[in-house]
């Protein structure tokens, strides 16, 4: 799924086998960072992304 921010940037998430993968992307559409997290702390990013999703 991808997450569209105000700040023109972009977070694309997938499902790994250890969790969620993050991908932030800037407005270019280059890869700025990337990070995998567990079920508890993906679930309340992926909250707190939707908040801010346009």
């Amino acid at each position: 799924m991808t997450y569209s921010l105000r700040n023109g940037y972009s977070v694309i998430t997938r499902k790994v086998d250890t969790g969620t993968e993050f991908e932030t992307r800037n407005r270019l559409g280059e890869t700025i960072s990337t990070v995998t997290l567990g079920f508890i702390e993906a679930r309340a990013l992926v909250l707190d992304l939707t908040r801010k999703a346009v």
